[in-house]
């Protein structure tokens, strides 16, 4: 680490972190300030009194964000991952809430803050670090990940942390730390933006980071650190929606032949479809959604309930014979009823979700019903 290195740490961190931050800040501003004054530009030469127009420079933040990533990735070498600098980087990094600061984490993407990141991560369980540091450091790293993939429509972060097999990483957090619920849903989180990215670009995606998502995802162990997850926090819809979301990406990117072994091995094996459906039922019966985050609410946890439903038991009759043994047309007449325009009571506002959830409702209750099978494996 060089000493210019070694200095900045000690005026990023002391004991009274808020009054280094602020004099962090000011610091920040006046090196912006003189790096937007040289880039300013005349407007409308001809006039007689000229406007000047200060036109705003990321090369400020650029640097700074780039220093202090690069001193996250200097002890990477000596495989020394709990060195003190590296926990007091990581420190500096989330208090920044690049989930809110777009211009600092534009900023980010001209650095190696994915790969660093993601080998902290893989680092984490052999350091020498207490167990209760670990969870620390763990959370703050995954809290990192989510804020940077966050409405990351281009997929600058999503696609480098899949690429650096961030999925399976982020699984083994869910696996090491399952008492704690905030970094289950967190984790979730980063999950679920990153299987939206393969989701929307998985043509235009690697051999190899389709195999990582593949390998991910179709693993007994991982999808049992997923049921495990589901079944232990019941009532976190934030958890239950984003594992199904992966899971129903997963399904709609491959084959019919993989899909089939994948559902019926796997999905239906361990319990999924069981979980599933209770999801679907508490929530059918559920009422007050004012209060819920928009991308946890008990309407966005149906639509996915639904959505999986559907294809599973288009692929495989074992969902069909579930749904019909679970009385589940007695669950989907509530859901048909509720999301019905013609009720008076639905007050849901997003009314076009409101019709997503009817359609699905009505087409997986002819999928399961509108047939003339029987319920034996067999038949």
């Amino acid at each position: 680490m060089s000493k210019r290195g070694l200095s900045l740490i000690s005026s990023l961190i002391s004991p009274d972190l808020g009054r280094k931050k602020q004099a962090l800040s000011r610091d920040y501003d006046k090196e912006n300030e003189k790096e937007s004054d040289s880039d300013a530009i005349v407007l409308d030469q001809t006039k007689a009194s000229k406007e000047i127009m200060k036109r705003p420079s990321t090369t400020a933040a650029n640097k700074f964000v780039n220093r202090v990533v690069k001193l996250l990735g200097d002890n990477k070498d000596d495989k020394n991952e709990d060195d003190p600098i590296n926990l007091h980087v990581l420190e500096v990094l989330s208090q920044m809430d690049f989930y809110k600061n777009m211009r600092m984490r534009e900023a980010l993407k001209l650095t190696d803050i994915c790969e660093n990141l993601c080998q902290m991560l893989q680092s984490l369980p052999s350091s020498s670090l207490t167990v209760g540091k670990k969870e620390d450091v763990s959370f703050k790293i995954v809290t990192l990940i989510v804020d940077l993939t966050h409405m990351d429509t281009k997929g600058s972060f999503r696609e480098r942390f899949a690429s650096f097999d961030c999925l399976s990483l982020l699984i083994q957090q869910m696996k090491s730390y399952p008492d704690n619920e905030k970094l289950q849903e967190t984790a979730c989180r980063a999950i679920d933006n990153i299987c939206a990215y393969m989701r929307y670009n998985y043509s235009d995606t690697s051999s190899k980071t389709k195999k990582l998502f593949h390998d991910g995802i179709h693993n007994s162990d991982n999808l049992q650190t997923f049921y495990d997850t589901m079944k232990k926090y019941t009532g976190n819809r934030c958890i239950h929606m984003r594992i199904i979301a992966c899971l129903y990406v997963y399904l709609i990117l491959h084959t019919n032949n993989e899909n089939e072994s994948f559902i019926k091995d796997l999905l239906i094996t361990m319990g999924f479809t069981e979980l599933i459906y209770n999801a679907l039922e508490t929530n059918a019966n559920y009422e007050n959604d004012k209060d819920d985050d928009d991308d946890s609410s008990s309407t966005s946890l149906m639509k996915m309930c639904l959505l999986i439903l559907k294809v599973m038991a288009q692929y495989e009759k074992q969902t069909r014979i579930f749904l019909r043994e679970k009385d589940g047309i007695f669950t989907l007449a509530t859901l048909i009823n509720t999301f019905h325009p013609s009720n008076p009571t639905n007050t849901n506002s997003e009314k076009e979700e409101a019709i997503h959830i009817l359609n699905l409702s009505m087409e997986l209750l002819q999928t399961v019903y509108d047939n003339t099978e029987t319920n034996s494996i067999t038949a």
